[in-house]
């Protein structure tokens, strides 16, 4: 279920932001851009895809992690990724 950001405002249960933080290129998103997951709940987009689709992935995976930080995704556009 994709929700307006200001609608995560409210929200109380885990959530994590990713954002993009550095592009080249033709890219979908321009940089700072970023997108709030929460177990079942996604705010914002990154620019959908395939992209989009493995940091919900990694996200929902990490959202039970009791010891997560941060973490840092190098994820080039292309055909790796089916995009």
């Amino acid at each position: 279920m994709l929700k307006k950001i200001i609608d995560a405002e409210k929200f109380t249960k885990k959530i994590i932001k990713a954002k993009i933080i550095s592009s080249e290129g033709s890219v979908p998103r321009n940089i700072d851009t970023f997108m709030l997951i929460s177990k079942y709940n996604i705010f914002g987009s990154i620019g959908g895809g395939q992209l989009e689709h493995q940091i919900t992935k990694i996200s929902k995976v990490n959202l039970d992690k009791k010891d997560f930080e941060n973490e840092i995704l190098n994820i080039p556009l292309g055909p790796s990724i089916g995009q």
